[in-house]
């Protein structure tokens, strides 16, 4: 039995791999079909429009205009297939000056850079924490969690890389390294509400310090390029955005924080509430479990990595995976013999139906079949809820992994 799946499993990643670029290259082509007549203008479907578009106005010298509805209305010019407004660009200084490049190619290109560079430093970050695991690393590089990143020309690859590699140097004892990968996370800002909660509830202050170093750097450094009014502008944009989001036309399929699954439930005026408790207790499960400095590190960045959807303020489909990528760390503490869940029996089969659930899960809201918080939420909590127990279990005495993966 186990030969035979030895055997099916490089046939199954390959029908993966076929299938993922399939659906990409279809995507890609029918977009640049319709861009044939104004290969100028960028499809308002995509999220990787906001990018192209302020990459676009930050070459021609006017980067604050990425924050004017009508300016990037008049770069994302295509609506055909789009909806009745342009996306917005909600982040910070330092990502736009990175993204820069992507306005020296047309919008097609832009994507297809973007995706490669993502593909690239993701694929990259797996194989740095899970160097002998290729099998794993391949199918969570083909995942549905990634080709929704991929088909909207989303971030969150490359923010999913620059966390493991985070983890993995600071797995390795590289306190610097491993806080100035985490800083870049917070490029988009919500990302890291959780990380100062863990760092403080560990007394990491190296690495708390390390990281708000960077930050600071991060924040003020671009502005001599940007203007020293971005600021003002991004705080502008941000407060009004969930009420754009709202507008639409897949809000209901693809938002996912707790808040939304209430209200999906059908629990009306208690759904605030129970989603600010929700997130309330997920900070809290994200504190119990750091302040054990003691425990392995891998589980640790497990917890954390689960707990970053709950500690979102708004959240959609394609941040899945960060829970996706904590579900592999999940089984990297479980399944490695220096893992820090590998005394645990009930840990192996646990990450593994967790990685199952989140793998497979956003199929069902890419296919239209059921909200992304309904099938996303439950598994990501009850990964949380199950790591944090592994960290309780392995006791202060137990020193972190230090050894190389």
């Amino acid at each position: 039995m186990i030969k035979r799946l030895k055997t099916a499993a490089p046939l199954a990643t390959l029908f993966v791999a076929i299938v993922w670029f399939g659906v990409l290259i279809r995507k890609i082509l029918e977009n640049a079909a319709i861009l044939a007549g104004d290969p100028g203008a960028a499809s308002v479907a995509l999220d990787v429009s906001a990018f192209w578009s302020a990459a676009r106005l930050m070459l021609d010298g006017m980067p604050t205009a990425a924050f004017d509805a009508e300016a990037m209305a008049r770069v994302q010019a295509n609506t055909g297939v789009g909806r009745g407004y342009a996306l917005q660009w909600l982040y910070p200084p330092a990502l736009l000056v990175l993204l820069a490049p992507l306005g020296m190619l047309n919008f097609i290109a832009a994507w297809i850079a973007l995706m490669s560079v993502s593909l690239v430093a993701f694929h990259a970050a797996l194989r740095r924490l899970l160097p002998s695991w290729r099998m794993i690393t391949l199918l969570t590089l083909l995942s549905p969690a990634t080709l929704i990143c991929a088909l909207a020309g989303q971030l969150t690859m490359l923010f999913a890389a620059a966390a493991l590699f985070g983890f993995a140097a600071l797995m390795r004892g590289h306190d610097v390294r491993g806080g100035v990968w985490l800083a870049l996370v917070t490029l988009k800002p919500q990302l890291g509400l959780a990380f100062p909660v863990a760092l403080i509830a560990s007394r990491s202050w190296r690495l708390l310090g390390i990281g708000t170093a960077m930050i600071l750097l991060l924040t003020l450094a671009p502005l001599p390029l940007v203007g020293t009014d971005y600021w003002a502008r991004w705080f502008d944009a941000v407060s009004v955005h969930d009420d754009v989001a709202r507008h639409f036309v897949r809000y209901d399929l693809y938002f996912m924080t707790w808040r939304h699954l209430f209200a999906l439930a059908g629990l009306g005026g208690a759904a605030p509430v129970l989603g600010w408790g929700m997130t309330l207790a997920i900070i809290a499960a994200v504190a119990l479990g750091w302040r054990r400095p003691a425990a392995p590190i891998d589980l640790r960045a497990a917890l954390l990595l689960f707990a970053m959807i709950g500690a979102l303020p708004f959240a959609f489909l394609y941040e899945v995976l960060f829970a996706l990528t904590g579900s592999v760390v999940l089984l990297r503490a479980a399944w490695s013999p220096d893992g820090g869940a590998a005394g645990h029996a009930w840990a192996r089969p646990f990450s593994a139906a967790v990685f199952g659930a989140l793998w497979f899960g956003p199929l069902l809201p890419m296919a239209e079949a059921a909200p992304a918080a309904f099938v996303v939420l439950p598994p990501t909590l009850v990964g949380l809820i199950g790591t944090l127990v592994l960290i309780r279990r392995a006791g202060a005495a137990q020193a972190a992994p230090a050894v190389p993966l």
